[in-house]
């Protein structure tokens, strides 16, 4: 099993491209049982939040800061983080 894990902030354009691929991947593949997406929000004050509740739909999962951590991957965002054999970070750059 795969996570894959995307730290974020004001990426709203590019985390909208990245997860787009991603699912589209997930989908053609037929790989929603065995690949996850958690998306961490590092308290972004773009579009970020639109762009992850589309994306929620297609079963991202994500969470979001109620503060900025600066680069850092919140405890709270390993947790859900039970079911991966890899685990994948993968930053937002644009």
């Amino acid at each position: 099993n795969l996570s894959i894990c995307i730290p974020t902030y004001n990426r709203a354009k590019f985390l909208n491209i990245m997860l787009h691929r991603l699912t589209s991947s997930i989908d053609k593949y037929n790989l929603h049982s065995s690949v996850e997406i958690i998306v961490g929000d590092n308290c972004s004050t773009d579009n970020t939040a639109n762009v992850l509740r589309k994306y929620t739909k297609r079963g991202v999962k994500s969470y979001r800061n109620k503060d900025n951590q600066e680069n850092r991957w919140s405890h709270k965002h390993r947790n859900p983080i039970k079911r991966a054999h890899l685990l994948i970070p993968c930053e937002v750059l644009d």
